[in-house]
């Protein structure tokens, strides 16, 4: 179980420390924890120099030039897998303790588990028990009551870049761009898609192609990735058929009628308002919970969410009832990555792993039996979770030797080839 905030970081009073990240929680860390330890700056992927809340902006050059002990990464925990993959080998060469903003250690090698023995977490039953003593109930979108088939966001701005090259639309280092250039403009609000592609090509010369084709290339790629995560559609609409005021409320870049298109395709319906950030230019972080009590007014209401800042210690702050789901990539995570945490390096093995993650873990509710295992329901997933992807990566290995070998013909026999000459 997570430690509370008071008991985080004890063990490190008075160290040498430096803050991963510049986002606004970062402002929020530096507050709680100036009086434990010694923060003498601020690193980041895409900035090396400056100064934001009162700090310098460090490389991490710089960071071992100031002896700095102990890095705490102020991020979701997929970014924070990302960023130990980038600076974790280092940190173990220098010594440096290198944790997430939970205590959490991201240099300790995960065991791989296949249940949920070892985490905490709600059942369907808790929720529907705190659904009954509300009268608003708002729900997160993304990675809550809709998910990805892909292991994390970012991967689909790698498919973009692979997109975009097949076009002839080439910008250099266009993930870390795109990631660069999101984080950039939220800090004066919530842009939209297309505003974030025109910021890119502000800092970008000769690229062929304009911010709203980029924009609506980005939107199609990733509009194929989206499935419902059924078992919390489920809940909504338990909530609107128990007359129940329900409301959808999301961070994102996407236009309303953007996410209106993508609730149409999960069949989510009946819903009484849609709040998307962009369209207010405010976050959850900021006023968007604000803006739905605004139009509820002084009612009992309960947020049901994945992140735990956005979700869950910002709607708290405003007076609402929480419920915190795990996304699929937290579960992966409990469960130690399942033994695969190696095989993420690369974008085709991080898409299987997304799809295989999309179906094992789309339902959330892992914890409504005394072992919480994690189990496989039919045969189907015998076959799409362990026996796809072996095959498939089995076919793109044939193919590679028919393009060696020169072969003319291929010969797929009845009845084991029939499957393989399909995918071929």
């Amino acid at each position: 179980m997570e430690k509370r905030k008071e008991e985080l970081f004890q063990e490190y009073k008075g160290r040498k420390a430096a803050l991963y990240g510049l986002g606004t929680e970062t402002e929020k860390a530096l507050f709680w924890l100036k009086d434990r330890m010694e923060i003498i700056g601020l690193l980041d992927s895409f900035r090396e120099n400056g100064e934001l809340y009162g700090k310098r902006i460090l490389s991490f050059g710089q960071a071992l030039e100031e002896r700095v002990e102990l890095i705490i990464v102020v991020a979701r925990p997929g970014s924070c897998r990302v960023i130990a993959g980038k600076i974790g080998n280092a940190c173990r060469k220098n010594g440096i303790v290198l944790l997430d903003i939970r205590g959490k250690d991201l240099l300790k090698s995960r065991q791989a588990a296949y249940d949920f023995a070892e985490t905490a977490g709600n059942t369907r039953e808790e929720l529907y028990r705190r659904i009954a003593q509300a009268e608003v109930i708002s729900f997160d979108l993304f990675d809550t009551l809709i998910m990805r088939e892909v292991l994390s966001s970012a991967d689909i701005f790698e498919f973009m870049d692979i997109m975009m090259k097949a076009k002839g639309i080439c910008i250099g280092n266009f993930t870390d761009a795109r990631l660069a250039a999101e984080k950039y403009l939220a800090k004066d609000g919530a842009p939209a898609l297309e505003r974030i592609y025109e910021h890119i090509l502000e800092n970008t010369e000769g690229v062929p192609a304009s911010s709203a084709e980029l924009a609506e290339m980005e939107w199609r790629i990733d509009f194929r990735t989206l499935i419902p995560r059924q078992a919390v559609c489920d809940v909504f609409s338990h909530c609107i058929e128990q007359g129940k005021t329900v409301y959808i409320v999301t961070d994102t870049y996407y236009r309303q009628a953007q996410i209106r298109e993508i609730l149409r395709k999960c069949h989510l319906t009946g819903y009484t308002g849609l709040l998307v950030s962009c369209e207010h230019n405010t976050g959850k972080r900021q006023k968007l919970f604000q803006r739905l009590k605004d139009k509820e007014g002084d009612r009992k209401y309960l947020h049901i969410g994945d992140d735990l800042v956005a979700d869950i210690e910002t709607a708290s702050k405003n007076g609402m009832c929480t419920y915190h789901i795990f996304s699929s990539e937290e579960l992966l995570e409990a469960a130690g990555y399942m033994g695969m945490e190696r095989h993420m390096k690369e974008l085709q093995e991080r898409l299987k792993i997304g799809l295989f993650t999309a179906r094992i873990f789309n339902d959330p509710f892992q914890f409504e039996t005394k072992e919480r295992q994690i189990c496989l329901q039919d045969a189907y997933d015998i076959g799409y979770l362990l026996c796809a992807p072996v095959i498939t990566d089995f076919v793109f290995w044939f193919r590679e030797q028919v393009k060696k070998y020169g072969s003319q013909n291929v010969w797929f026999c009845a009845r084991d080839g029939y499957l393989l000459k399909q995918m071929y």
